[in-house]
């Protein structure tokens, strides 16, 4: 009975270090200043001028998904009339485009959260988007800039569903664990 404490001890801080994977700034290239002048160079667009700029989250699934195929680190630009998301090739030291979402086409869009963590949600007829925004220096969600994301598409009269609830990425899968249990003699 004495090592029952020790051993509910030692259960918690070996769950306790499963952590998820940090938002590193260093998973994407992105410079303020120089980010729309780089952005033109790479990819020759946008052809609007930019309203917002920065890092980003993307998850992608097929509409009626809960789901998401995992979280992807990018970042975005935002127009008056599309939302354009980028991924930095480190090889060629450039951005390449991975999504480009035109608010005409859109279905509809939601802004969902979970805790502190907002989303905008954006659905099309093959394709389902949620994209956080995070601040510049890494590490966690931007809610603020998140939000003025989904202000900014609903304004341009795309309608909202009410769907409030974030696109998660897959479970991990885990290994079961072997904790041994003491049980001492009795005599």
């Amino acid at each position: 009975m004495r090592w029952l404490f020790p051993c509910l001890l030692a259960c918690v801080f070996v769950t306790g270090c499963q952590t998820p994977t940090p938002l590193d700034r260093a998973s994407v290239f992105y410079d303020r200043a120089t980010f729309p002048a780089k952005l033109q160079q790479d990819t020759g667009t946008p052809d609007a001028p930019i309203l917002q700029h920065g890092r980003c989250e993307l998850h992608l699934a097929t509409p009626g998904a809960t789901r998401s195929t995992g979280g992807i680190f990018c970042t975005y630009a935002l127009t008056e009339k599309t939302l354009l998301v980028q991924q930095w090739d480190i090889a060629n030291t450039r951005y390449t485009p991975l999504m480009r979402v035109d608010f005409a086409q859109l279905a509809s869009v939601d802004l969902a959260f979970f805790g502190a963590s907002k989303q905008v949600k954006m659905l099309e007829p093959q394709r389902l988007a949620g994209i956080s925004a995070i601040i510049d220096g890494g590490g966690r969600h931007d809610g603020e800039a998140t939000e003025r994301i989904f202000q900014a598409i609903k304004a341009q009269g795309v309608p909202t569903t009410g769907d409030n609830k974030i696109l998660m990425a897959p479970a991990p899968n885990t290994a079961p664990m072997m904790i041994p249990i003491i049980i001492p003699r009795t005599r």
